[in-house]
């Protein structure tokens, strides 16, 4: 579907929309590769992390060594839908200095490590459906709060029509945004899913602006629930881009 059309809501909330995954999860998990049948009710899970970070300060802007470990869990009260919650701690190393004392036993060596900590904590909804033969298929689900009243006018359903909203996800970027998003999931879910297809697996997007939903009395225009807009990036294009951020080599 091409930006800037929603799709009617029954369409929309099709598959396993995991936010998380698609902003934390490039890093390589320990857990197990997700079973069709759904999985247990309690999954938990780590992570870890060992790479460069960009350290700025006011008189010094240098690249640093960090790494990272956390773990989470996954909990589903009912088969559909779930809590993640999913906890880090960043160390980034500063400065670095030894010395060496003599003495007549031997020599004693001190190091001294400055370092940086930095601890994450984030929750979200995991929503996971069945796509056609029981394939699993993953989409991104994102939650935006911008008011797009008038100044001195009340704000109502109408002002996140789908033109409205369509018209606000190009203005801030969010178009790039989801891309982007989308283009993570598909390297994450290349190694993870067995017979993985990006034509087959990959949903499309959701974004949901929570101001212009409603609950039951959210209106419809032409046939899409204002407040929501969606979009499914055609699986070519995903590709591309992946190949791109590999500098030109094979996803």
């Amino acid at each position: 579907m091409a930006p800037g059309h929603a799709r009617p809501a029954e369409q929309q909330v099709r598959v396993d929309p995991e936010k998380s995954v698609v902003v934390l999860e490039e890093n390589r998990r320990a857990d197990r590769p997700e079973r069709e049948d759904g999985g247990a009710k309690v999954r938990p899970f780590a992570t870890g992390l060992v790479g460069l970070t960009r350290y700025a300060l006011e008189a010094d802007s240098e690249v640093r060594f960090m790494v990272s470990a956390g773990g989470g869990v996954k909990i589903f009260p009912v088969p559909h839908l779930g809590v993640r919650l999913d906890g880090r701690v960043f160390a980034t190393f500063l400065d670095a200095s030894a010395s060496t004392v003599l003495c007549s036993g031997g020599c004693v060596a001190r190091l001294r490590v400055s370092v940086a900590w930095q601890a994450e904590f984030t929750a979200g909804l995991v929503v996971r459906l069945r796509g056609s033969r029981r394939a699993p298929r993953f989409a991104i689900v994102d939650y935006k709060t911008n008011w797009l009243g008038t100044p001195g006018e009340d704000l109502s359903a109408w002002h996140y029509r789908p033109a409205a909203v369509a018209a606000e996800m190009e203005r801030a970027h969010y178009l790039l945004q989801a891309l982007l998003y989308t283009v993570a999931l598909h390297r994450f879910l290349r190694w993870r899913v067995p017979a993985y297809d990006p034509e087959r697996h990959l949903a499309g997007v959701l974004y949901l602006f929570l101001r212009g939903m409603v609950g039951d009395a959210t209106p419809v225009v032409d046939g899409a629930p204002c407040g929501v807009f969606s979009w499914q990036p055609p699986a070519r294009l995903v590709t591309a881009l992946s190949d791109v951020l590999d500098g030109g080599g094979a996803p």
